[in-house]
């Protein structure tokens, strides 16, 4: 047998053909696809096995004589409007154990469903996905040589995939590796599309022929003289591009410098088989054969049994049929019915009463009240000692709020009787009428009677000892910034404490001290933390220049934060944007951005304008001093 491809009369490709890898150019309309189906044809003279992934519905012609009235060459359908067995889109690793079982050529037909709604693209490349997947599993366990034809391959193996697009990634790889590596096992490829620019050049540049039908698209151009590379002369593409953009219907250039070594413009044969993919409307008034009936089609549906039931399972058709046969079952199970028996006769119940507690059980509950009462009568003796203890306290308080004169203030006794009668369970209340403390003297205290009043408050020896150190790190940031007030933002943040609530809480307290105030402004001393921060030496610590003031504040913030501080005084006073501050500041993520912004903001350090940022009036007091 001539197992030689004569695809054109002025070519013939030898039989290893099926497992080479053969790229398609060309615009629409241009003989692609007869070049595809000569190759089928071809192949299947030879003995050699083909099968061809049709994402448009066209390739049904194989099974048609010319004339569409005979058989054309031997070819399982699957899927499609015209289908021999119907797929799903979850079918891929099943159509391809069924391809490598079997020795019959092959069209998978992913462009419709039976009922002609479309196949969604998500579906088709997930289909793709896992046939290519499993084939490329199963060829290698017995070799025997299968070329894969892929109509519109740029649909599944694009150049630019979208972001997150996870499905076409895996498509990519899964066709990618079937032609890195499917000669070893016996698999080509023939990828045939009209959007050269769009295939992934990975994929096309490992083709060891290149076939361009006419193509005039500048991008696709440049795809095909990207796939020239090295195989022909860069002085030689001008002329060659000129060539493809010119050549006539049926006609290719093809380029096979290292299997064929051979460079020249062939006229690709008619197919001689059904032409159907045609345009319809030069088919006018010629009549599509009819699909012809195979008779070996319950083996193919023995092995795709699951899948053919998937296929009914969602055919509205079917279901309706289904529906139809349920309602004609229910209403003859309704007729079939017989008619109710009458009520049974009434038969008299004989009732037995039996206790629900037993006597064991009722003593044990009475010993368990019992306890209950004992301890409850302990409690309220328990609780009669705690008033009377807090009555003694109120007397002592009394005492010190009439400065220890020794005078009583009047008691008022309740008595609550207790439940039980018991007049020493009975519950004693006592009430005290408070005196009002001494009035302190109008005129002010001299400053060593204040200073000595706040040690008295802060301690004793440094004179913050009383504090908790986050209070006596607030206060030393009031009195650093005395005789301005501070803002209560700017002094947690020069105490480090970032919770509101906290900071709140130690302000209270130093208030409540008397050693600050808060006004309009914020926070100041008072004469007593005056006296107290001056003994310590704590008065007018903030630094008086910018440049230590930018030094100041930037030990107290991340690196990145203190670049942008220090980016922003720079251009002060002009504001920024935020894209040009973080630019600067060598920041390129806009929410590590936005935290820093809204933390220099927070400490009084950059006022916010829309989406321009400018460093604060506060750190240029020279500058605030001369306007």
């Amino acid at each position: 047998m001539n197992r030689h491809l004569h695809i054109s009369p002025d070519l013939t490709l030898p039989p290893d053909a099926v497992t080479q890898t053969i790229v398609v150019f060309g615009a629409k309309g241009m003989g692609k696809t007869n070049l595809g189906s000569v190759i089928a044809e071809e192949l299947s003279r030879c003995g050699l096995r083909f099968v061809v992934v049709d994402p448009v519905g066209v390739w049904w012609g194989l099974q048609h004589s010319p004339d569409g009235k005979g058989p054309g060459i031997d070819v399982l359908m699957l899927g499609g409007r015209r289908g021999d067995i119907p797929i799903v889109p979850t079918g891929g690793a099943v159509v391809a154990d069924l391809v490598v079982n079997e020795t019959v050529n092959v069209v998978v037909d992913i462009s419709r469903q039976p009922d002609g709604k479309m196949w969604s693209k998500g579906q088709r490349v997930k289909f793709v996905t896992d046939f290519c997947v499993r084939l490329y599993e199963r060829q290698g366990e017995d070799m025997r040589p299968l070329m894969l034809i892929m109509d519109e391959a740029a649909r599944f193996i694009p150049q630019m995939m979208p972001k997150g697009a996870f499905d076409i990634a895996a498509c990519v790889g899964a066709i990618e590796s079937i032609v890195e590596e499917g000669r070893n096992i016996g698999l080509g490829t023939c990828l045939i599309t009209q959007r050269s620019a769009r295939m992934n050049k990975s994929v096309s540049e490992l083709a060891a022929c290149m076939i361009a039908f006419q193509t005039v698209g500048p991008n696709s151009v440049n795809a095909i003289l990207d796939w020239f590379g090295e195989h022909v002369p860069k002085v030689r593409w001008n002329e060659l591009v000129e060539i493809i953009r010119k050549l006539p219907r049926g006609q290719a250039l093809v380029v096979s410098p290292g299997w064929l070594e051979y460079e020249a413009i062939a006229r690709i044969r008619l197919r001689e088989t059904y032409d159907s993919s045609s345009t319809p409307k030069l088919r006018e008034g010629h009549q599509a054969p009819r699909k012809l009936t195979r008779s070996d089609l319950r083996k193919y549906q023995t092995r795709m049994a699951d899948t053919i039931e998937q296929v009914k399972a969602s055919d509205p058709r079917a279901l309706n049929q289904i529906i139809a046969g349920l309602r004609r079952d229910l209403e003859a199970a309704k007729r079939a019915v017989p008619a109710p028996a009458a009520p049974p006769r009434a038969v008299p119940v004989r009732v037995k009463e039996v206790p629900i507690l037993t006597d064991i059980q009722i003593k044990k509950l009475a010993t368990v009240t019992d306890r209950w009462a004992a301890a409850q009568t302990a409690a309220d003796t328990k609780a009669v000692a705690v008033f009377q203890a807090l009555d003694t306290i109120r007397t002592a308080l009394a005492k010190v709020q009439q400065g220890g004169n020794g005078q009583v203030p009047t008691v008022q006794e309740t008595v609550y009787p207790h439940r039980s009668g018991d007049p020493a369970l009975a519950l004693k209340v006592r009430t005290l009428t408070p005196t009002a403390p001494p009035r302190l003297p109008d005129r002010p205290n001299p400053p060593t009677l204040r200073a000595a009043q706040a040690k008295a408050i802060l301690g004793d020896s440094t004179g913050l000892d009383g504090l908790k150190s986050g209070e006596r790190r607030i206060f030393e940031a009031v009195a650093a910034w005395h005789p301005k007030p501070v803002t209560r933002r700017q002094a947690a943040l020069q105490a480090g404490i970032g919770n509101k609530s906290t900071i709140s809480t130690y302000v209270n307290r130093l208030k409540a001290a008397g050693v600050i105030l808060e006004g309009a402004g914020g926070l100041r001393l008072t004469d007593a933390g005056e006296a107290t921060a001056q003994d310590l030496d704590l008065i007018g610590k903030i630094p008086s220049t910018t440049e230590d003031m930018v030094r100041y504040f930037s030990a107290m913030f991340k690196s990145g934060e203190a670049r942008m501080l220090q980016v922003a005084v720079a251009h002060w006073p002009d504001a920024m944007t935020r894209d040009a501050l973080a630019e600067e500041s060598g920041i390129d993520n806009k929410s590590t951005m936005s935290t820093y912004v809204n933390r220099l903001r927070a400490a009084g350090l950059f006022t916010v304008a829309g989406s321009t940022v400018r460093a604060s009036d506060e750190l240029f007091p020279l500058a605030e001093a001369q306007r």
